[in-house]
């Protein structure tokens, strides 16, 4: 055994000793040089040697995370283009509420509530009406020509390592930029550009069929 393979199999029994140290790691929350720092802390060894080792034990580690992840057989990706968003001051959440009631519940995608700013997705076809209910408000922003491109998940696949970190990652490694990403207990849904809606479908649907 040369000093490299002892040296991971030192970082091994950090990561089994702590599993907080590899979620972190997997759910892109913590870069290597970082967890390099904190391994070295632990077996006193030189952070640069570490961070050498876990770089090349890469792989290794994504192979980790492909691992946890799964989707049902009957696992879907479906793309809802002509979507828009818009964005409202919060003291104006009552119209929001109204818009929310007036459009279809399959048809309202998402409603996201910050401290200054509310947000909602839904499709497009209710702009004029929208608009209508809004008149007299501030809109501090709306977005038009997105998608909607959702994939099912497997029962309890929400809980799982990395799950939304592996599928924004593969968006992110073919140049896909994301307007909003949102998940309930059965599907998790990216927002898009309506130019990178095919795109988007064809990563997913690659992504579902790899696992």
């Amino acid at each position: 055994m040369n000093s490299d393979d002892g040296l991971v199999d030192l970082v091994r029994g950090v990561f089994e000793d702590k599993p907080f140290l590899k979620q972190r790691l997997l759910r892109g929350n913590m870069t290597y040089a970082e967890a390099a720092e904190v391994i070295s802390q632990n077996i006193k060894r030189d952070k640069s040697d570490i961070l050498d080792v876990l770089r090349k034990m890469s792989d290794e580690i994504e192979e980790v995370l492909r691992r946890e992840i799964f989707f049902d057989k009957d696992t879907g990706v479906v793309l809802t283009p002509n979507v828009m968003e818009v964005t409202l001051k919060v003291a104006d959440k009552e119209r929001a509420y109204e818009i929310c009631s007036f459009v279809p519940e399959k048809e309202f995608l998402l409603l996201t509530y910050g401290h200054k700013e509310i947000s909602f997705v839904t499709w497009s076809k209710y702009k004029s009406e929208i608009m209508e209910i809004l008149g007299g408000v501030e809109i501090v922003d709306i977005k038009e020509r997105l998608s909607s491109v959702s994939v099912k998940l497997t029962s309890g696949s929400t809980e799982l390592l990395g799950i939304f970190y592996i599928a924004s990652r593969a968006l992110k490694w073919a140049d896909i930029p994301i307007v909003e990403i949102y998940s309930t207990l059965t599907d998790m849904t990216f927002i898009v550009e309506e130019k990178y809606s095919i795109r988007t479908l064809e990563v997913l649907k690659g992504l579902v069929g790899a696992h």
